[in-house]
């Protein structure tokens, strides 16, 4: 099984019948052979891989997580055993080296369906803390018609389609429990960025969708 979080276009290999890049979303795979293969995903020698540069960077930031056959945490030429005493056709080297590289998680495809549950809560766990809001928000443009006022700009958080103002501090300094929002340049702001308590909240939990949202026009509202 393996599990690629993100999302891109890719060309070359995988594209569609007119050459034309398509879109690519998490996929799932259930291997118990990782060996190399014409499949350049799946290539020996990592540089080849998805990690090559040749990719111009399409996977940067991607988290490769797999349920495979591998056997040591020290050896990645070790498959694991199963109950009966066989083993997988390979250890998966190469998906060792990208969970490895790309920092996500993997379980052993020798124990079966006991291995899924915590494998894909596993997956989730990593995926949710990989997925946090950027807490310092470039000030998007104007709506056509308006133009940007420092002073007449609000900041709301949402949760489950529902928005609540965040008041504004001073600076980073002025940030309590209470949360709120400042500029990381009061004379020339382009970002707004959220004080530690606010931005806390606005991180997504399982189940919830949380967002935030800068609004133009009326006069700013402190805390």
């Amino acid at each position: 099984m393996v599990v690629r979080s993100g999302s891109g276009f890719v060309a070359g290999p995988g594209t569609g019948a007119s050459g034309d890049p398509v879109a690519t979303a998490d996929w799932f795979e259930t291997s118990a052979d990782a060996s190399a293969g014409s499949n350049p995903f799946s290539s020996r020698t990592l540089p080849e891989g998805i990690l090559h540069p040749r990719w111009g960077g399409l996977f940067d930031g991607y988290t490769f997580s797999a349920l495979y056959g591998w056997g040591s945490e020290t050896d990645p030429s070790v498959s694991c055993t199963y109950p009966g005493g066989s083993s997988p056709p390979s250890s998966g080297p190469t998906y060792t080296e990208l969970v490895r590289r790309t920092g996500g998680v993997r379980a052993h495809i020798c124990e079966g369906p006991s291995a899924w549950a915590p494998f894909f809560d596993a997956v989730a766990t990593a995926v949710e803390r990989s997925s946090g809001i950027d807490c310092a928000v470039p000030i998007p443009p104007p709506p056509d018609g308006m133009f940007f006022e420092r002073d007449r700009i609000n900041v709301f958080i949402t949760e489950g389609g529902v928005a609540t103002r965040v008041g504004k501090v001073s600076d980073a300094a002025a940030c309590d429990a209470r949360g709120g929002w400042y500029y990381d340049d009061d004379a020339a702001p382009t970002r707004v960025v959220l004080c530690p308590t606010t931005c806390e909240a606005v991180q997504p939990t399982a189940g919830i969708t949380r967002g935030v949202d800068v609004q133009f026009g009326c006069q700013t509202l402190p805390i």
